[in-house]
């Protein structure tokens, strides 16, 4: 799937593509991770800091049916609990070089997701962004564990 946001001038801001994964039907399935070790920290961190995951909404279960972000649906599909929204993946992508970008984080900057693997409310998460030329790589852990990478390219 595909989704291309545009500003108000039809500007596009922001690029989404997603591959589709199946769900199993299989009753009691539990979704399964391969752990992703972080082998040895980077050497040109911008920032290292540790937040607690969270839902930016109450997902009221009686007007969001069948909500992913919400116990017990995400539960039947195999996950812990209820899953952060997107964005705010996004937002702690970009959250940790805005400060070293300032303003140019609007001006042709690109986020490559490279890889998503799910956090649940109240999980804490230490993120960690390094610099390699013009790009960052930004890697969110829980534990040892990489559950997010992030490339970001700037033209600065």
């Amino acid at each position: 799937a595909r989704t291309i946001v545009r500003n108000s001038k039809g500007k596009i801001v922001l690029i989404n593509e997603e591959k589709l994964i199946p769900l199993n039907d299989k009753p009691n399935f539990k979704y399964r991770e391969k752990p992703t070790p972080l082998e040895k920290m980077p050497e040109n961190i911008v920032t290292d800091t540790s937040f607690t995951v969270y839902l930016r909404f109450k997902w009221d279960p009686k007007v969001w049916i069948d909500n992913i972000h919400n116990d017990p649906f995400p539960q039947k599909l195999g996950y812990e609990g209820g899953l952060p929204e997107f964005i705010n993946y996004y937002d702690w992508i970009l959250n940790s070089v805005a400060p070293k970008l300032g303003r140019q984080i609007f001006n042709g900057t690109k986020v490559k997701i490279k890889y998503i693997k799910p956090f649940y409310n109240g999980d804490r998460i230490r993120i960690i962004a390094e610099k390699k030329g013009n790009t960052y790589i930004v890697r969110m852990l829980k534990g040892n564990d990489i559950k997010v990478e992030a490339e970001i390219t700037s033209k600065k």
